[in-house]
């Protein structure tokens, strides 16, 4: 029981810190290789929270 509330709490903390720095240096980011990272980290967060959210 506790090892599944501690795997759901720690996945909404990745999922949130994922897309939350992907956004920022999309928006604040002034070098197209920031913007690009930033691409992938929401792609990235994206992507897991099909499989992580259900």
């Amino acid at each position: 029981m506790i090892q599944a509330i501690a795997e759901t709490v720690f996945d909404l903390l990745y999922l949130g810190f994922v897309l939350m720095m992907g956004l920022m240096m999309l928006v604040k980011g002034n070098h197209p290789l920031v913007k690009k990272t930033g691409w992938m980290a929401v792609v990235l967060g994206a992507g897991d929270s099909f499989h992580l959210i259900p």
